[in-house]
């Protein structure tokens, strides 16, 4: 993924890029159960923030990273 390749518009609010593979876990802590992986480049709707993580549907999952 080249960061000078991606680009936002207006319409990209609340959206989300992964720069890298990510986990998407079952609730906001570190230990907590390991849904799936998504995959760099993937853009995410975010939901809502709980501390340092951030809730966010992807695919046919919701989850937190």
């Amino acid at each position: 993924l080249n960061l000078r390749d991606v680009h936002a518009d207006a319409y990209d609010r609340d959206l989300s890029l992964t720069l890298k593979d990510v986990f998407l876990k079952s609730s906001p802590r570190d230990n907590a159960l390991i849904k799936t992986t998504i995959p760099q480049g993937t853009r995410l709707q975010l939901e809502e923030f709980s501390g340092a993580f951030a809730k966010v549907s992807y695919q046919s999952y919701k989850g937190y990273v």
